[in-house]
């Protein structure tokens, strides 16, 4: 029987065939979430390597707001406050037209829940000590947040 990790990893190598076809419009959202002076990073089981943020579609329905208290729900388990929305940036990448929606919120806890079928890891990094092997996309992200740090990477 195979694992669920395994079946998103195959997944999403599907859906990159499908979108290279079909090259949809989505919208999704992405958090970053911070607990004092620390930022959350994760990696997922599927897709790149390299440490990103929390995020995810949108469903129908459903404010981006919404998504985005659903997506570090389930995922990490944290519960957020000071939700702002950010931003947003057109990513084409993965031959869809994807419209992220970026936020930034807060939490307080650093009690992490993680969906080990969706996250591989996930851990607290001191926001003046960032690891190199974060996304360029997560680099994307912190600009739109951090708008006074535009030096930092």
């Amino acid at each position: 029987m195979l694992s669920k990790a395994t079946l998103y990893k195959i997944g999403y190598s599907i859906a990159k065939m499908y979108w290279f076809f079909r090259r949809p419009t989505t919208t999704g959202v992405r958090c970053i979430v911070t607990c004092e002076n620390q930022i959350l990073l994760i990696r997922h089981t599927y897709g790149s390597s390299l440490l990103t943020t929390v995020g995810g579609g949108v469903k129908p329905g459903e404010s981006l707001e919404q998504a985005v208290i659903r997506e570090i729900s389930e995922e990490v388990g944290l519960s957020l406050h000071s939700i702002k929305h950010a931003g947003s940036i057109e990513h084409t990448k993965e031959f869809k037209k994807d419209t992220i929606h970026v936020f930034s919120a807060a939490t307080d806890s650093r009690e992490l829940k993680i969906d080990p079928d969706e996250i591989k890891e996930a851990g607290w990094f001191d926001i003046n000590d960032l690891p190199e092997n974060i996304s360029p996309l997560f680099k994307k992200f912190y600009r739109l947040v951090f708008q006074d740090s535009q030096d930092k990477f």
